[in-house]
């Protein structure tokens, strides 16, 4: 296997892991918010306040019982609807392809419905490994039939350039999305799309059915837990930003637009730029799922991997940014507690804007890690532990900037120390 640590393409990945695809052309998607923070702002604690952070975040144990009173019977782990038999319905060879590797649009089937994915692997005759790369938002792939237009291909640049240190990668366009059939269900019946693109992936002759690997942000992010909850195989999952209580978060972004508050995170716009990416958030959702939280409260539990999480076996490294205005930051606390309380301990750091270690830190009660990051350009040191936790101050929804290109060095060598 080729070293990826450091590989220029990963940095194309922050726009692909947001909720709103950036740069895909797509009018469905919302402008983005600015990020910019004073430099003597203070840092709010990861609790799912509004603003400043005073009130106390929702526990697993609140929101499992929440829907437990609602008598909701959760199928967060249920059999996927694909099927692999029928194999690729349609292959279409894309522009980013080269001799050395292979980049294919293809459309696969999945609970009766036709699904687009992107497909890349070595054009090398052997089997690999394979990332199933779960896109954030909820308007489809940044990619198209001839690599997408300039500057918009971040999706296909993830996939080429993983193929082209040895990986197969898998990119689904989930349900209602680039044309798929089907709706958007919101993290849901997009599981059951890449459980089948999965199923259909391991019937190909460059991919290696053992190692499977889920990568995702945001939407993506949660798609990614799920999956890892319902595919005990995988050998890592990496989430970034993903929900993982979309009951709580519902109500948090209703509190946020009821408020009209400006939080650190809006920069310029102020609670104005929050209102237009929060509302288009809560439309989308809510939109898809038929209501509100308090109106659908087993349909958003089941689309909560926070509520299952303590059952989870397969090795995850999770982040989260303390600014994100649109996933609440508390959301990445009650999966850190979600997994404690199943006996799976969590590795968590708490960085601060100049990426140093803050010691002693009171976000999400603790305990964090007083010690460096492990070495993230080394597999080996990403061993330690099953599960992991970094959290960025002053980092919103999108983590840019050097901190960036941190977690996604630490994400491919934790990848790697799973191989």
């Amino acid at each position: 296997m080729r070293g990826l640590t450091g590989v220029k393409i990963l940095a194309v990945a922050a726009c692909a892991l947001a909720l709103s695809a950036c740069g895909s052309g797509s009018t469905a998607s919302p402008p983005a918010a600015t990020e910019d923070a004073a430099a003597d702002a203070t840092t709010p604690a990861i609790d799912g306040a509004p603003a400043d952070a005073g009130a106390e975040a929702k526990t697993p144990a609140d929101s499992a019982t929440d829907a437990t009173d609602a008598g909701c019977a959760l199928h967060l782990t249920d059999a996927p609807g694909g099927s692999a038999d029928a194999g690729w319905l349609e292959i279409t060879p894309l522009d980013a392809g080269t001799a050395a590797v292979v980049a294919e649009k293809v459309t696969y089937t999945s609970s009766g419905l036709q699904v687009h994915a992107v497909v890349c692997h070595p054009a090398d005759g052997q089997r690999h490994p394979t990332i199933l790369f779960n896109h954030g938002g909820f308007t489809g792939l940044n990619a198209s039939a001839d690599g997408g237009p300039p500057g918009a291909a971040t999706d296909i640049s993830f996939c080429t350039g993983f193929a082209n240190n040895g990986f197969a990668v898998g990119a689904s366009s989930y349900r209602g999305e680039d044309g798929s059939q089907g709706h958007v269900e919101v993290c849901l019946g997009e599981v059951d799309d890449v459980r089948a693109l999965m199923a259909t992936l391991k019937t190909m002759p460059y991919v290696d059915p053992t190692r499977f690997f889920a990568f995702g942000g945001s939407h993506g992010g949660c798609i990614t837990e799920r999956l890892a909850l319902a595919e005990p195989s995988l050998r890592g999952a990496v989430d970034v930003s993903g929900p993982g209580d979309w009951g709580a978060l519902d109500a948090w972004l209703h509190q946020n637009l009821d408020a009209g508050e400006t939080e650190p995170g809006c920069g310029d716009g102020g609670a104005a730029t929050c209102a237009v990416v929060q509302q288009f958030l809560v439309s989308t959702v809510e939109g898809a799922i038929g209501g509100g939280a308090a109106q659908k409260p087993c349909d958003y539990a089941d689309r909560s991997p926070a509520l299952a999480l303590g059952g989870l076996a397969v090795p995850t490294l999770m982040a989260q940014g303390t600014y994100d205005t649109l996933v609440a930051p508390s959301q990445a606390c009650q999966k850190r507690q979600a997994l404690e309380s199943g006996g799976r301990p969590v590795m968590a750091w708490d960085l601060d804007p100049g990426l140093a270690v803050r010691t002693p830190s009171s976000l999400c009660g603790g305990p964090w890690q007083s010690g460096p990051l492990p070495d993230v350009t080394s597999p080996a040191a990403w061993k330690a532990a099953d599960h992991y936790l970094i959290v960025y101050e002053q980092q919103g929804h999108t983590i840019t900037g050097p901190a960036l290109s941190q977690l996604l060095q630490a994400s491919v060598s934790f990848l790697e120390s799973r191989l």
